[in-house]
């Protein structure tokens, strides 16, 4: 079974205020003594006191991280300009860009290996003077990409 209490904060308070207010309006009918209303009314502060301390506490904090967001963004955007200016230096070595937690160029540059497809060419549109030509490669013709590795189409 539902729980009657709406579960959400703000549901939960706008719940918590007709029902007072409702209880208080009728509460001959519904035969509530003064006291319940009164311990209902006490208890009641202490919700509505702790909530507004709460909705100030999240707008600050969404209100912080707003300026962290700001901050960081442009610390990073000081760091990055500090580190192109290193990366272009004559002076940086590969143990000065480890040491400082940046890109090490690699040393030895690996092969990716020889295809084993190749790539298609046929001309998609063709108009004076022009022509659009579409690459795929021979094993996924509705895909665009050539095979990894290929750089071009040997004609001839």
């Amino acid at each position: 079974m539902a729980d009657y209490i709406p579960s959400p904060d703000n549901d939960f308070n706008n719940w918590q205020i007709n029902f007072l207010n409702y209880l208080q309006t009728n509460k001959t009918e519904l035969k509530v003594s003064n006291e319940d209303i009164a311990t209902l009314i006490a208890t009641q502060s202490g919700w509505e006191t702790s909530y507004e301390a709460h909705l100030n506490a999240q707008a600050a904090a969404q209100s912080a991280r707003q300026q962290k967001s700001e901050d960081r963004q442009a610390w990073e955007n000081e760091i990055r300009s500090q580190v192109r200016k290193l990366q272009a230096s004559d002076t940086i070595t590969n143990a000065h860009r480890a040491a400082l937690g940046i890109t090490v160029p690699e040393s030895n540059r690996t092969s990716i290996g020889i295809p084993t497809t190749r790539p298609i060419v046929t001309i998609a549109e063709s108009k004076p003077l022009s022509h659009t030509l579409r690459f795929f490669d021979e094993t996924t013709p509705n895909r665009r990409a050539k095979p990894a590795g290929v750089m071009g189409q040997k004609f001839g």
